[in-house]
């Protein structure tokens, strides 16, 4: 009985497949995965500093979404946008929001450290 020999690739690909394989996140899939986040950020942004959202906040009735710091001086007074009243006891936090906000965070960190 002769020894097995140790093989580098498993028993289901040709040997001439091994020198084809690329880089696990050059295909397709990857550049649709980039793209849906970037797109995911662009919904995820204040309407009035474009950054992504920290500590999203409804202003209410128009439902219109901002950052907490950047609407502060709005309260009492109108939305921004749409110029519906915006008092104090209408304006609430996204909690919903902003746990996708950071999920999409960590996306984004991940993806970050995939690429570089």
């Amino acid at each position: 009985m002769r020894p097995a020999k140790l093989r580098s690739r498993s028993g289901n690909e040709p040997a001439d497949h091994m020198a084809q394989k690329q880089h696990p996140h050059s295909g397709p899939p990857w550049k649709e995965t980039r793209l849906a986040l970037r797109r995911l950020a662009e919904s995820l942004s204040c309407s009035l500093c474009s950054n992504i959202l920290k500590k999203p906040v409804n202003l209410g009735s128009c439902e219109h979404v901002f950052c907490l710091t950047c609407v502060d001086n709005c309260i009492g007074t109108a939305c921004p946008i749409c110029e519906v009243p915006a008092m104090k006891q209408d304006m609430k936090i996204n909690r919903k929001l902003d746990n996708i906000i950071k999920l999409y965070s960590k996306l984004q960190t991940l993806q970050d450290k995939d690429f570089s």
